[in-house]
């Protein structure tokens, strides 16, 4: 076959692997309701909250909050926080990160929460949406800033993201020399020891930096630090919260 028809086929070829390559899976376009949840009217709170995709921008996927059928008994002073923290019934006090978004001033509103590009897209491990105020008795007696009123719990709707990340140990390395935790054979945590690096400990794993990330989405971005405990279990991504 002459040179140009091979060059030609192997063309073709090219294009047609390319076309059957599937995109990485994403929030959804803009609009796409990926998170619901509920206030109770036992609290003095009723409405909804949904975390919505919006308009992407030059880096990252964006989100907004959409508050509907908002009302409230609460004092004045109480403001609307999205929390990472497990929203169980004894969880009285918001005492870590979480995301601000100020105070509710009508029944229907939308909020830009902004975006995840820390959390490579992916605000999954949030639990839910929460209404505190600091109360001045329980900053005293326990050291709580932000005293939770009210909850809602998120139902999520997002696709999985990284459906193909799997976290297997292949053993020490000269840059992961850290101790792991295990659950039924799995990992799920890594404490850092000295010397380590991110990347080893990632490659240690069987995981991209990105996917390190994923997994702690809180830990902001910089080097390992000596005894910082990393999440290695994908269903756990708030576990340093739990």
């Amino acid at each position: 076959m002459p040179v140009k028809r091979v060059l030609a086929a192997a063309a073709v070829i090219l294009v047609l692997l390319a076309g059957c390559t599937p995109s990485p899976p994403t929030p959804g376009p803009p609009g796409t309701v990926v998170a619901t949840g509920e206030f109770d009217p036992d609290d003095g709170v009723t409405g909804t909250v949904e975390l919505v995709v919006g308009k992407p921008n030059a880096y990252s996927d964006t989100f907004e909050v959409h508050v509907t059928g908002f009302a409230s008994d609460l004092p004045v002073g109480s403001e609307l926080m999205l929390s990472p923290f497990p929203l169980t019934p004894d969880r009285t006090c918001l005492d870590g990160p979480s995301f601000g978004l100020g105070a509710l001033t009508g029944s229907d509103q939308v909020l830009l929460l902004g975006d995840f590009r820390q959390w490579q897209d992916d605000p999954s491990f949030l639990d839910g949406a929460v209404i505190a105020q600091y109360v001045e008795a329980d900053a005293l007696e326990s050291d709580c800033q932000r005293t939770i009123l009210a909850r809602a719990p998120f139902t999520w709707s997002m696709p999985d993201l990284r459906p193909g990340l799997k976290v297997a140990d292949s053993g020490s390395t000269s840059g992961a020399t850290g101790e792991v935790t295990e659950v039924d054979g799995r990992p799920v945590s890594y404490h850092v020891a000295a010397g380590d690096l991110l990347g080893d400990v990632a490659d240690r794993f069987g995981l991209t930096l990105e996917d390190l990330d994923w997994l702690n989405p809180f830990r902001g971005v910089g080097a390992a630090v000596v005894d910082e405990e990393l999440n290695l279990d994908r269903e756990n991504r708030n576990a340093p919260f739990g």
